[in-house]
């Protein structure tokens, strides 16, 4: 039989998606009659609960009271046994089925779950305050303030709409005898306490001041429920809660003062638990995940940005971190700026956050403190610098804990395997120590191939060992850490390549020659480019009476040398050197060039060929490491061995005999991008395999 469920909600915006995809989670087809309350919101708790659970009954009523929207989903709802439940818990449909068969019994009139308070993240004067509270004698019931009470319908008519009082609950509670009320022990419910001292005492004198108002108001009918003060002073004497017991009597004794007297409004919530932060609503996609890079945005890590935007559009909520704040003269497009201003950066340190962050960290977990400080050291790779760096990167991760925990974004992934996987590995380590309920998690992008240079310096398998998950960009990436590690770890290896926005860079018809036949290379001005080699194969194509123009986009420490490579090999004029060129300009210089051409002697799986690709440009290519995986040789484009000028000048030259060869390899290269390597559905592989990699956190007890 349907139940009904009344959530009256005020400003909710933050938690009514986690309540509603928690009681939704399970259900079956008209099972639930679930009526949100929206009084007198000025937020999108309305949007948020419509898209969380579009099957849900949503009524908007201007007046923010509590009451007035109990009165009004009772108007709305349709069947007994009914819920009344707050927005901010997590019920679940099991425990819903459980508490309706009590009541359908016929003897029992009001019940209500067992409240299981998740403190695992909180500070420790809140846990100690809970530890206490659990044992006073009114907990036995475990319905007083607890946010979820259900009624069958003899009960409902046991009186008539909720009066004008704070303490809805304990007004329903003593409307029964002790025999017509249950708490029903087989089924529990979340609820996500104050993070802070002053959200406790905001809830608790709430509590005070609604018992106050109930009994001076003559509609209660019942006895109130026993005083705890026995049992707080028998636990008083034990000396492991001592404290704890200090800490209830203090803030109970401040919350009854602030009820008795005038100061603090009328109704207090505490506003610690609603911050940033609530379980993805159902429709609205994925976790959210920390993208940690040690340096973004930037111009060589583009295809980054890219993932993380194609991810935000897909649903997937996305905080980008960088371990160095980006250096504004990388900032060249509209995107960079922008992204640039939404993101974290570790360093430079804002010195009061990152000691608040320590304190935090080693006041409340010292245990899990001191373990994390041991790992880091102990997993320092070869070398009396290792440990040193450890330290480093070990102060970083607390810093990075802190600042993802407070956003309750515990899914950290960084992009590279090198000091942003170190950050997030300790940050997640820790963060699993301290608060092992909460679903910490840690992955990385493996790209290369810096790092398969020097496997030992990066603590390569060590950090396959220890992630979650592994996403290589291509087959060649995999096989590497496959060769490194166990076959224990080979299942967490997925392979998902980078994409490119096929928006930008659009399909044109190889242009006819205008002129000298336009090469272009867009790539780093570093040695493993192999830019030398393309200068000399350019250099020997002018000696074989081709006209012939070189223009290489990047910047880099060997621009000079370069540059007197050129002059000589007699080319110099024929080779220009355009600088860093922004995301918004690039895409003008694949549409003016004949011929795309990367030398590289290592390669992980060039971004600068798939734009080259998309736009038609026919492409020459080594045949190293990932390349293969995007050019075909011969069909999207041509492969040749690395460092061999004269297959590299030949290659070239095959090309620029060719329009028709060009245009071929051009429209297969756009095909081939189309077909694997569009951002939009990289994307979208990179956010199911986080999911895999990370299921959310348990927090049923």
């Amino acid at each position: 039989m349907p139940v009904s469920v009344v959530v009256p909600a005020h400003n909710e915006e933050a938690v009514i998606g986690r309540c509603l995809t928690a009681l939704f989670a399970g259900a079956e087809e008209g099972e639930l009659d679930v009526v949100v309350v929206c009084n007198g919101c000025r937020d999108q708790t309305a949007e948020v609960a419509r898209r969380a659970a579009p099957l849900a009954t949503v009524v908007e009523i201007p007046v923010a009271s509590k009451v007035a929207a109990l009165n009004a989903g009772d108007r709305a709802a349709r069947y007994f046994p009914r819920f009344y439940l707050d927005a901010d818990i997590e019920l679940s449909v099991d425990a819903v089925r459980q508490v309706a068969a009590v009541l359908e019994e016929g003897t029992v009139m009001c019940a209500a779950p067992r409240p299981f308070f998740d403190v695992a993240d909180r500070t420790w004067p809140i846990r100690a305050f809970y530890d206490v509270w659990k044992e006073v004698p009114y907990r036995a019931l475990d319905m007083v303030g607890s946010g979820v009470y259900a009624l069958s319908e003899q009960g409902r008519a046991r009186f008539g709409e909720f009066p004008e009082l704070t303490a809805d609950d304990q007004f329903v509670q003593q409307q029964f005898e002790p025999a017509e009320l249950r708490s029903v022990g087989d089924a529990s419910f979340v609820v996500h306490p104050p993070r802070r001292l002053r959200g406790l005492l905001a809830m608790r004198t709430r509590v005070y001041r609604g018992n106050r108002e109930l009994a001076s108001s003559g509609l209660a009918r019942a006895a109130a429920p026993p005083s705890g003060a026995k049992t707080v002073l028998r636990l008083a004497r034990q000396p492991r809660l001592a404290p704890s017991v200090a800490v209830y009597v203090a803030v109970n004794m401040l919350a009854r003062r602030r009820a008795a007297g005038a100061a603090g409004p009328g109704w207090e919530r505490d506003e610690s638990a609603r911050g940033r932060g609530t379980v993805p609503a159902q429709g609205e996609g994925g976790r959210r995940v920390v993208y940690v890079t040690s340096r973004y945005p930037a111009v060589s890590h583009t295809f980054i940005l890219r993932e993380v935007l194609a991810l935000r559009a897909g649903g997937t909520d996305v905080e980008t971190v960088s371990v160095r704040r980006a250096d504004p003269g990388e900032l060249l497009a509209t995107a960079d700026r922008e992204e640039a201003e939404r993101t974290w950066p570790i360093l430079p340190l804002d010195r009061r956050a990152f000691v608040g962050a320590h304190l935090r960290a080693a006041g409340w977990h010292p245990v899990a403190y001191g373990r994390a400080l041991a790992e880091a050291v102990g997993s320092a790779p070869p070398g009396w610098k290792g440990p040193v760096w450890q330290l480093f990167y070990f102060a970083e991760a607390i810093y990075l804990w802190d600042h993802a925990d407070k956003a309750e974004a515990r899914h950290l992934h960084a992009h590279m395997a090198n000091v942003a996987a170190d950050v997030c590995w300790l940050a997640c380590s820790f963060g699993r120590m301290a608060q092992p309920r909460l679903g910490w998690a840690w992955s990385f992008t493996m790209h290369g191939p810096t790092e398969l240079y020097s496997t030992e310096r990066f603590n390569l398998a060590r950090k396959v060992e220890r992630a979650d998950g592994v996403i290589c960009i291509s087959e060649y990436t995999k096989s590497q850490l496959m060769y490194l590690t166990g076959t224990d770890h080979w299942g967490k290896l997925s392979v998902v390549h980078c994409g490119t926005d096929l928006a930008r860079y659009q399909y044109r018809p190889a242009p006819p020659p205008d002129g000298a036949l336009s090469v272009l290379c867009v790539a780093r001005l570093a040695p493993q480019k192999g830019l030398d080699v393309l200068v000399s194969a350019i250099g020997a194509l002018v000696e074989g009476g081709a006209d012939v123009h070189l223009t290489i986009v990047g910047s880099g420490p060997l621009e000079a040398s370069l540059r007197q490579h050129a002059e000589r090999r007699g080319v110099a004029q024929r080779v220009s050197f355009a600088g860093a060129v922004g995301q918004d300009d690039i895409a003008d210089y694949y549409a003016r060039a004949d011929i795309f051409c990367l030398p590289s002697f290592a390669e992980g799986l060039p971004i600068v060929l798939m734009e080259a690709m998309a736009t038609g440009c026919p492409v020459v290519a080594t045949r190293v490491m990932g390349v293969p995986e995007l050019v075909e040789d011969g069909v999207s484009g041509l492969l040749v061995a690395p460092g061999n000028v004269d297959e590299l000048a030949g290659a070239l030259g095959k090309l620029a005999g060719s329009a028709g060869l060009r245009e071929s390899l051009g429209r297969a290269g756009r095909a081939k991008v189309e077909q694997a390597f569009d951002v939009v559905g990289c994307a979208a592989q990179v956010a199911q395999v986080l999911d895999e990699m990370a299921p959310a956190a348990r927090r049923q007890p």
